[in-house]
C-alpha cells in the first residue's frame, strides 16, 4: 500500500510532465532613474503627429519631416546688373550730319519762261535768316551746251544754273546776277520734284544743297528745303 506522502509526490510529477513548467510572471517595468520610465510604448505616436518606426537595432526612428531639410529652398532674386536702370545709349548719328541745317525762314516764288521750243523755270528763294536770295534756273532745252548741276530732276530736265546773292532785297525770279554781292554755284546735290500731270509744273518740292566757289564772299554751303510752290506756275512777266 502506497503511503499518502508518496502519492502526493507522484501526482505532482505527473502534472509537471503533462502541463510543463509554469512560466514566471512578468515583473514591474524598471527605469534606470529614480522616477518612472518615460519611454513611450512601441507604436505610440509622437507629440508632433509623426509615427516612430523601429530601426534594425531596435531604436525608434522619427519620420516627422524636418522643415529645415524637406522644404525646398527658394531661388534668391538675381543681383541687379551694374547698368540696370540706366538710359539706353543714344543712337549713332546719321550720315547727314555733315549737311548744313535748313533755314526755317525760306520762301519761294517761281514762274515759267519760253526758251524757244523748250520751257524755262525760274525760281527765287528768299532766306530771311541768312539775308540772301537764291536763284535757280531749270530747263528742258535739249540744245543747251551745258550739262547742268548734278541734281535729281524729272527726265529731260536739268538745273542749268544757280547763284546766291548776299542780300534778300528784290528777290524775284530771273533777277540779274550781281557778282559784287553774289556768288556762282559750282556744285549741287539733292532733288527737285513736281507734279508732271499738270500743264505747268505744280506741287514743286525743293531739297537742294548748293556749294558756292571757294573765292566767294561766303563759301558756306547753302541748303534749300521748300514746298511753297503748290499751284501751277504762271508765266514770268
Amino acid at each position: 500500500m502506497v503511503s499518502p506522502r508518496i502519492g502526493i509526490f507522484l501526482a505532482a510529477a505527473c502534472c509537471t510532465v503533462a502541463c510543463g513548467e509554469r512560466p514566471d510572471l512578468p515583473g514591474p517595468a524598471m527605469s534606470s532613474g529614480d522616477g518612472p520610465s518615460r519611454e513611450a510604448p512601441s507604436g505610440a505616436g509622437s507629440a508632433s503627429g509623426g509615427l516612430d518606426r523601429p530601426s534594425d537595432d531596435g531604436a525608434a526612428i522619427d519620420d516627422t519631416p524636418d522643415p529645415a531639410i524637406d522644404t525646398p529652398a527658394t531661388d534668391s532674386p538675381a543681383a541687379s546688373a551694374p547698368d540696370a536702370g540706366l538710359s539706353p545709349a543714344a543712337p549713332a548719328g546719321d550720315d547727314d550730319e555733315d549737311e548744313p541745317p535748313a533755314s526755317l525762314g525760306q520762301s519761294a516764288v517761281a514762274c515759267t519762261d519760253d526758251g524757244g521750243n523748250c520751257l524755262i523755270v525760274n525760281i527765287a528763294v528768299t532766306d530771311v535768316d541768312a539775308d540772301s536770295c537764291i536763284q535757280l534756273a531749270l530747263d528742258n532745252c535739249e540744245s543747251s551746251p551745258q550739262a547742268g548741276l548734278r541734281v535729281s530732276l524729272p527726265v529731260s530736265w536739268r538745273l542749268g544754273s544757280a547763284s546766291v546773292n548776299r542780300s534778300a532785297e528784290d528777290c524775284v525770279p530771273g533777277a540779274q546776277f550781281n557778282p559784287q554781292t553774289g556768288s556762282t554755284v559750282i556744285s549741287a546735290s539733292g532733288s527737285i520734284r513736281w507734279n508732271l500731270m499738270t500743264r505747268a509744273p505744280s506741287e514743286m518740292v525743293l531739297d537742294v544743297t548748293l556749294e558756292p566757289t571757294r573765292t566767294a564772299p561766303d563759301p558756306t554751303p547753302v541748303r534749300i528745303t521748300n514746298s511753297d510752290l503748290v499751284d501751277p506756275l504762271i508765266e514770268c512777266e
